[in-house]
């Protein structure tokens, strides 16, 4: 698995995922000038955008958290589209057969390269959140003390709020890994997962609204944002938790015992 690790590090330098870096931050500062520059007296929710706090809860301690987890919608699209150009790529180009003949321990070669993923995406978070939270603050509407943020309990609910995002970042990854392995296409996996975060589960919930408590998407969209509830965010995070284990095992199993070359 070390040597795995070490393996795709050398190929997380490229180019490619350095412009996967700038897309997320590019994409936290267009949330956030939705999320801070006009708040009103009720909070709204504005999909894919966001939920836009009212202006009481903008100014809370964890409002500032509370508007860069809504950039999770956004980041999936970034991750699904990374790890599937990652996993995807090397059936294309045959690169994951010789990489399983130099480790043939199929289970470790997979999870060393997605520990190295998570790694990056960590990284990628802490990142966008340095570059975006100080933004933040210049963005934020006339009128809106944003005095809170910067207290002991501000700045403890923005680092939660950055574990959340690396958290989502995280199931992101599975979901993409697990579609990577299953269609070992990386435009199938990135349209495939593209497709379920927005039409699929938007209809579903539009439908079915206990759904959202079920669907992995609205989950991780629901950790990302954060809540007044610690439970429920604790119910929420055992849920996110579960379906990227499910996630994984399965890429691992399919990975393991599928033959590459078929």
């Amino acid at each position: 698995m070390i040597r795995a690790f070490r393996g795709e590090l050398v190929k997380l330098r490229q180019s490619t995922y350095l412009f996967g870096i700038a897309a997320v931050i590019a994409f936290m500062l267009i949330t956030l000038v939705v999320s801070v520059t006009d708040p009103g007296p009720v909070a709204g929710d504005r999909g894919p955008a966001g939920l836009v706090l009212s202006r009481d809860g903008l100014e809370a301690a964890d409002g500032l958290a509370r508007s860069l987890g809504n950039v999770v919608t956004f980041l999936g699209i970034v991750v699904l589209a990374l790890v599937s150009v990652n996993i995807g790529g090397e059936y294309r180009f045959g690169t994951i057969r010789s990489s399983a003949v130099r480790l043939p321990f199929r289970g470790r070669l997979l999870l060393g390269k997605t520990m190295a993923l998570f790694g990056y995406l960590a990284v990628t978070v802490v990142v966008t959140v340095a570059i975006a939270a100080p933004a933040a603050q210049l963005m934020a509407g006339p009128g809106v003390d944003t005095e809170r943020w910067w207290g002991r309990e501000g700045v403890a609910e923005l680092m939660l709020g950055t574990g959340s995002l690396i958290a989502a970042s995280w199931a992101w990854a599975t979901i993409g890994v697990l579609l990577a392995v299953l269609l070992r296409s990386a435009p199938a996996a990135i349209g495939v997962g593209i497709a379920y975060i927005l039409p699929v589960e938007i209809l579903a919930v539009e439908v079915a609204p206990d759904a959202a408590a079920w669907l992995p998407g609205q989950l991780i969209v629901s950790l990302a944002r954060g809540g007044d509830n610690a439970a429920a965010q604790a119910e929420t995070l055992v849920g996110v938790a579960s379906w990227a284990t499910i996630a994984l095992v399965g890429a691992t199993l399919v990975f393991k015992f599928r033959d590459i070359t078929d």
